[in-house]
């Protein structure tokens, strides 16, 4: 009987830290977009960027310098608009990042 009662406990722990893995993982793939966005700094390549972010929105270039930019719109920490612009030099490395608010619509 207490083997029994043993076993069941043993199965229950196992259970829940199983289930609080997976919740970790689905928070993990979740992971709002401005937290995502602190993680861009200058330094990183377009592959960092891509790993961290994703696909940006919009990308554009300039044929002179051979810059790109790249524009992802998401919700800051207030859960407004935010565009964020990531400017990569030629060599396809992060410069600049800025963030603006496209205010209450």
């Amino acid at each position: 009987m207490k083997s029994s009662i043993f076993e069941a406990i043993g199965a229950l722990a196992l259970a829940s830290t199983i289930s609080a893995c997976a919740s970790f993982s689905q928070a993990a793939a979740t992971e709002p977009g401005y937290a995502r966005m602190a993680q861009i700094h200058p330094g990183l390549t377009q592959d960092d960027v891509l790993r961290i972010a994703g696909s940006p929105g919009i990308k554009t270039g300039s044929r002179q310098r051979g810059e790109e930019l790249w524009i992802y719109t998401t919700r800051d920490e207030w859960n407004e608009d935010t565009d964020y612009d990531i400017t990569f030099n030629a060599q396809g490395v992060v410069t600049d990042k800025i963030a603006l608010h496209q205010g209450a619509g």
